[in-house]
């Protein structure tokens, strides 16, 4: 039987880059961990409050934001530093948007409007693309279902915004020209940023350098630690929940962060 350690592309290398980063970043790791934990703990408690339109948008993003935490801290595991760039633009996109809608109760309803533009578009091309695998869509029902969505779609008119006019709209254009600008560099195809973590060896062969990813490892578990606090805190105000717990983490990973720096923390 095929080994999927030997065969395919989780080699050897890559299992003792995992042992290394892990060794030498284990706090940080656990220190996510309590960070997921206490994250999930909270909205779990939400879950049991009635749930608005505003408050279910919330909860829902938020959710998805801890999948993608979750999803960074495994793939840093392994050093891979450029994807969890990409999933990192995606929760600060997230918080962006919670804070958004946490604002105004009319952003909810333009954000729900999005959606279904977004769907009747999905399906529109999919009932004109060309090729029997698609012949199962072009139904009487699935003409009936772009017919009806297409009315909820002009009767709403909703706008579309970039995250930038988010940003600038709701006072957080300082995160969206610092957080969310670096990490969707490595989101394109910016050359620059993928030389960053690999290396040219006998002037032919391009290998991931594994000091890089060491050295990043512990900026990128910050990043996602204080987007996941950030995330939480949007909950927090909205049901005016306590944060007492929340910022016993937030203090925790900044005195961590200022200990590798070898600075003395202040707070």
């Amino acid at each position: 039987m095929m080994s999927v350690q030997n065969e395919l592309l989780l080699s050897d290398e890559y299992a003792e880059i995992s042992s290394q980063i892990v060794s030498e970043h284990e706090e940080w790791f656990i220190l996510a961990k309590a960070v997921n934990e206490m994250a999930l703990v909270t909205l779990n408690r939400v879950q049991k409050n009635p749930l608005s339109r505003q408050g279910l948008l919330l909860l829902s993003l938020a959710f998805k934001s801890i999948i993608s935490f979750e999803s960074v801290c495994i793939l840093l595991r392994y050093g891979s530093c450029l994807d969890s760039f990409s999933i990192l633009r995606d929760m600060l996109e997230i918080w962006i948007n919670m804070k958004a809608m946490a604002s105004d109760i009319d952003y909810c309803d333009n954000y729900i409007a999005l959606q279904n533009k977004r769907k009747l578009k999905h399906l529109i091309r999919l009932r004109n693309a060309k090729g029997e695998m698609y012949d199962k869509i072009r139904t009487d029902e699935a003409n009936e279902l772009i017919r009806s969505l297409g009315e909820i779609v002009n009767k709403d008119n909703p706008k579309k915004y970039t995250i930038l006019e988010i940003a600038e709209k709701y006072g957080l254009v300082d995160y969206y020209n610092t957080f969310y600008i670096h990490a969707s560099s490595f989101t394109h195809t910016d050359m620059e940023s993928i030389k960053k973590f690999l290396r040219l060896e006998n002037g032919v062969y391009w290998k991931f350098d594994i000091n890089i990813m060491l050295k990043d490892v512990p900026m990128l578990l910050l990043t996602a630690i204080e987007t996941i606090t950030w995330i939480v805190d949007v909950i927090c105000d909205h049901y005016e929940m306590s944060k007492e717990e929340l910022e016993i983490i937030k203090r925790e990973y900044k005195r961590k962060w200022l200990d590798d720096k070898g600075k003395k923390p202040t707070g």
